[in-house]
């Protein structure tokens, strides 16, 4: 119960407050973390530095006597009831002071306050050794009181004299400290708080002015340990205050600022906008968000269960249309066109063009077909050619439209997406001709109005089509990859050739999950050879059902586990290169256990790479298997003071036996089959090896010149790590950067001194950069914005960059809005907070760089049901660019990342926007070395890429 429900309110201000008995008690700070006592000052009206709370058992004061922790054995029976958790439960409200009651034998403690005083009887468990040194201190001060008073003067001894009296106690005297002065005196000091109180209510004057008492001061005040008797304290505490959160003003009345957009991003979102802001919906000056009221809660686990959904739809592939049949419907007249164009790979005779009911019929036009279900099927024509008994066939690539895409309703009506889904039919299957346009359009900041002019005017003529009831007409301008999760741009020179070959077909691969034995030592599965005695990865889940552990849920930590090490002992036996079922062929394997199989203990103090050797051997699945590793011995490790692993190595040294759960050496007999090669190589260099500069990786991309690197303006910039990797790797040089907030700002200067930083709203600067470049028309801000804009210092505003000097924008965007664990994620706060994804994506509409980098929180492709989500990547292929997303997870599954003790576990979300004219020859392989044969291979630059 709390503390002030047994007192009325006048006696919470009365200076008559009752005493009380508190039993079973502990002490802690705000953060429910236990702290010590002597942190209080012992003197009434000072000022507190921590505020301490307590808890405990409370009963009303008997009037006994007894000691604060006194030991069961040695106390009464009276006392002996105090041990018991007698009275009622209680928080206590902040302790404001506290006192030490002696007499004889008896010590005890009591505090104080709004409502009562508190005198202390036995401790909890855990809070005994932080009740320990305030007692033993105490019992020190009664053995010095006792010790002056034996004197015929009591100022005979001096602050050194008692210190050498103490040292000299034996160590079974309850005051003994040390036998070194030195630790003796230093421990007065540090305790001298308790002392001077309990001389101060010693009733001998002559104690209490003793020159002990004096030495005491003295030294305190040297060692500045109390603010209490120094007598220098107004020079010392009155000056700055070396916290740097003291000059900050509350945070509880923010004031936000809406983002500024261009005209292009601010028509996508308008739907965005009515939804959030209903009120401020029309283009243009919107009004200022007021001061933030209280924030309403959300379950986050709305968001983790919509994750879940949106990733499906991702990630899941379209059923493959090269099996649906259609129906064929028998066509009056159905007729070639023109002569022979070639024949294909088997023989079949090509044709251009085609006549289907009057309907002319070219390659590189496109179809609407009808499947089985009734559907609508709009199909690409890439080549036509006639069989050897007759029949008139068709090659084609199906059609999307926008909503059947991962945008859902964020796409435009008229576009549609090519994908790589291939379809043969038949010519008398095509029901009607579609209008579809492949845009082929100039890109770049130079070819932005034209771009937007030339929109404007194909929407009025849908519009007027629209009106007068005739069939659309629709533009495609991006390939749709789901696999991949991406959006590419079209390669034209590769569509609609009639010349028999199809690039998609081309880019079909084998099916990855095939499993093939090729004898009893080896076996490929997903296109990796795996072989006798290699280590490989076995998914965690093959062992939940033999380990009690929690079941993982999205976005969280809870439960998780790595990937399983084995060891491979043998294959089945298969017939040559014969295909089975990986969900039913076993192998053998010798498993090795991590640290945290053991005991959290025992994973929180090892190495993340270790693992131990058993002689556990288990059958498992193959369709388990998720990838190679290795295990070397730890001598043969590369040396790391890493807290996370970033290659699939790992060491042994022991040997678990998981019957009796014993760790031992392991037996110099057993070898890595992996490690022989190498241990041979050593031993011939007998144990020496160069390093030599091409075998380090980590910084042989610092050296590529800044011509070979992309111009970069890092946005929303921090103290610029993002900006630090990928300079390291080679892809950007930072001239740039914007940071709101400026002990981050002057951070990023410090570690990127060659870069111009603005310290400044983000809103504010891209306003800045329209007005110097003339495009205040198509500038979409708020008031307060275009103010401080046209405020900005004159050096400012000529280091603004201007399109064109930018071609590489990266950032990540405020994430408190997105992240699930933000339960005001509804407030006008985290929403104005969403809204500054519109500010970026404008920066990169208006400056259109090569590439666009965007990084957030995984729960991005989730927010607001996928909504935003979309309405990005819209915003992108509006403006002509191509699409890679990529969801990546840090930790699982290689190994789990220990840092101070803590368990991380952390998703991202990278999407990676690239120019149109972006090399598609490195499609794939996105500019980084090709290994082979363990060999990396040169490759391109991002800016020759792009």
């Amino acid at each position: 119960m709390d503390e002030y429900i047994f007192d009325s309110d006048d006696s919470i201000f009365s200076d008559d407050v009752p005493v009380r008995i508190l039993n079973n008690w502990t002490l802690y700070n705000a953060d429910s973390r236990l702290i010590s006592l002597e942190l209080i000052p012992m003197k009434s009206g000072a000022e507190n530095d921590v505020v301490v709370f307590g808890s405990g058992f409370m009963r009303d004061d008997d009037g006994s006597c007894c000691s604060t922790a006194e030991s069961v054995k040695s106390s009464s029976s009276s006392s002996k009831a105090d041990q018991l958790d007698a009275g009622i439960p209680i928080y206590l409200s902040p302790i404001k002071e506290w006192i030490i009651e002696f007499g004889g034998s008896m010590i005890c403690i009591t505090i104080r306050t709004d409502v009562a005083w508190y005198k202390l009887r036995q401790p909890t468990k855990q809070y005994a050794p932080w009740c320990e040194p305030v007692l033993k201190t105490a019992r020190l001060a009664v053995s010095i009181i006792t010790l002056l008073k034996e004197q015929s003067r009591a100022s005979k001894l001096s602050f050194a004299d008692v210190i050498r009296k103490v040292a000299e106690f034996d160590k079974g005297n309850p005051a003994f400290i040390s036998s070194n002065i030195t630790l003796v005196e230093r421990y007065i000091v540090v305790h001298g708080q308790i002392i001077l109180q309990q001389f101060a209510d010693f009733p001998d004057e002559t104690i209490r002015r003793s020159a002990f008492v004096s030495g005491l001061l003295l030294k305190m005040e040297q060692r500045r340990h109390t603010k209490l008797v120094m007598k220098k304290k107004t020079q010392v505490m009155r000056g700055e205050n070396l916290n740097p959160s003291a000059a900050m003003g509350p945070a509880s009345r923010k004031k936000a600022m809406r983002a500024t957009t261009t005209r292009l991003i601010n028509r996508i979102w308008s739907d965005y906008y009515a939804h959030h802001f209903p009120e401020d919906s029309k283009e243009g000056d919107g009004n200022e968000i007021k001061e933030i009221d209280d924030e309403q809660e959300e379950n986050e686990d709305e968001d983790a269960e919509d994750e879940g959904q949106i990733e499906e739809n991702i990630s899941k592939t379209p059923p493959s249309t090269r099996s649906r049949k259609l129906l064929s419907q028998t066509c009056k007249e159905i007729r070639w066109e023109g002569e022979t164009s070639g024949k294909t790979l088997s023989g079949e005779t090509l044709y251009k063009c085609a006549y289907v009911r009057e309907l002319r019929i070219p390659v590189g036009g496109t179809v609407a077909l009808e499947d089985d279900s009734g559907d609508t099927v709009m199909c690409f024509v890439e080549y036509m050619f006639q069989k050897v008994d007759g029949s008139k066939m068709v090659h084609g690539r199906i059609l999307q439209k926008g909503s059947q895409t991962i945008l859902d309703n964020a796409a435009n009506e008229r576009e549609v997406f090519l994908t790589n889904d291939c379809l043969e039919f038949k010519l008398d299957d095509i029901k009607e001709l579609v209008m579809v346009d492949i845009q082929s359009r100039p890109w770049g900041h130079k070819y932005r109005k034209e771009n937007s002019e030339a929109d404007k005017v194909e929407q009025v003529k849908a519009e007027e089509r629209k009106k007068k009831g005739q069939p659309m007409v629709y533009f495609c301008k991006s390939l749709y990859w789901p696999e991949k999760g991406a959006f590419f741009a079209l390669s034209r020179d590769k569509m609609g050739l009639g010349s028999g070959l199809c690039s998609s077909c081309d880019n079909i691969e084998p099916d990855s999950d095939e499993l093939k034995i090729f004898s009893k030592t080896s076996f490929v599965y997903r296109k990796v050879t795996y072989n006798v005695n290699e280590f490989l990865y076995i998914s965690p889940d093959f062992f939940a059902e033999d380990e009690d552990r929690a079941t993982f849920k999205a976005g969280r930590n809870v439960g998780l586990k790595p990937y399983a090490v084995c060891q491979i002992l043998s294959i089945p036996e298969g017939a040559g290169s014969k295909k089975l079922n990986p969900a039913s062929a076993n192998i053998s394997a010798r498993r090795f256990y991590r640290p945290d199989d053991i005991s959290s203990a025992k994973a929180y103090a090892s190495d993340i790479r270790e693992v131990y050797y058993s002689e556990d051997v288990i059958d498992v699945p193959v369709d388990m298997i998720e990838g190679k590793c290795e295990v070397r011995k730890k001598n043969d490790l590369a040396s790391s003071d890493l807290p996370v692993m970033f290659e699939h190595v790992f060491f042994c040294e022991l040997i678990y036996d998981r019957a009796s759960g014993a760790l031992k050496q392991l037996p110099p007999n057993v070898r890595f089959m992996s490690m022989v090669q190498r241990t041979s190589a050593l031993k011939k260099n007998k144990g020496k090896q160069i390093c030599e500069p091409d075998q380090i990786d980590s910084g042989k991309w610092l050296d590529v010149p800044k011509e070979n690197r992309l111009a970069t303006l890092d946005i929303f910039a921090g103290c610029g790590g993002l900006s630090e990797g990928l300079q390291q790797a080679g892809v950007s040089f930072t001239k740039w950067a914007i940071e709101y907030e400026e002990p981050a700002g002057e951070a990023f200067n410090k570690n990127h001194p060659e870069a111009v930083v603005f310290v400044d709203n983000c809103n504010v600067i891209l306003k800045a950069i329209m007005d110097k470049c003339g495009d205040t028309d198509d500038c979409v801000s708020t008031s307060e914005a275009a103010e401080q804009a046209a405020k900005l210092p004159e050096v400012n505003i000529n280091n603004l960059p201007v399109p064109g000097e930018v071609e590489f924008i990266n950032g990540g965007p405020p994430c408190q809005g997105f992240s699930g664990m933000n339960r005001f994620n509804q407030s006008p706060w985290s929403k104005v907070q969403c809204e500054m994804i519109l500010a970026f994506l404008s920066f990169a509409e208006y400056f259109r760089p090569r590439f666009f980098l965007l990084e957030n929180v995984r729960n991005f492709v989730s927010f607001n049901k996928g909504q935003t989500f979309r309405l990005a990547v819209a915003s992108l292929l509006e403006m002509g660019y191509q699409v890679f997303l990529l969801i990546h997870y840090l930790l699982r599954p290689i190994a789990y990342t220990f840092y101070g003790g803590l368990n991380l576990y952390t998703q991202k979300l990278f999407a990676i926007w690239l120019g149109p004219v972006w090399n598609s020859r490195s499609r794939g392989f996105w500019c980084c070395p090709v290994q082979e044969k363990g060999v990396y291979l040169g490759c391109c630059t991002w800016r020759d890429a792009s």
